[in-house]
């Protein structure tokens, strides 16, 4: 008989459950591995809605995306929603604003003190211009007196 590794290691000790041999030695079968593995099954999610239907081997990798799996807010609020809801929740969560708005709060803050810096600069520059055009209108006047 045929038995899975996850399927040896829970009857360890136990009897074969189909001839009930009792010594079971467990091998590595590749062929019989790849036909299980290229099962077809649905996700488990599809009472839920899911459509999704593949190879067992893809099983794992759909599960980890399946929309319709239910996971925790991110902002630990205690809220459980599908995965297809969860940008809608994360919109309206209240965990999640009361921990972003301080951070938002913060960045607003850091902005605006930079546009004072850039504002304070581009008044120095702007002062410097004045007094350089200032300089030069009193270099030509000058020059212009001279000429005369």
């Amino acid at each position: 008989n045929h038995l899975s590794q996850e399927a040896y290691r829970r009857l360890r000790g136990q009897p074969c459950p189909v001839c009930r041999e009792e010594n079971l030695t467990a091998i590595n079968d590749k062929f019989h591995k790849r036909r299980v593995m290229s099962l077809k099954v649905r996700c488990e999610h599809k009472s839920e809605g899911c459509e999704w239907e593949g190879e067992l081997e893809s099983l794992k990798q759909h599960g980890g995306r399946c929309l319709y799996e239910v996971v925790d807010c991110p902002y630990s609020c205690g809220e459980r929603v599908q995965r297809r809801h969860l940008d809608q929740h994360v919109k309206e969560c209240v965990s999640m604003l009361a921990q972003e708005v301080p951070k938002l709060k913060g960045v607003v803050q850091q902005q605006g003190d930079q546009i004072k810096q850039q504002k304070d600069q581009l008044k120095k520059q702007g002062d410097q211009i004045k007094q350089l055009v200032e300089q030069d209108r009193v270099q030509i006047n000058q020059q212009g007196d001279q000429i005369k």
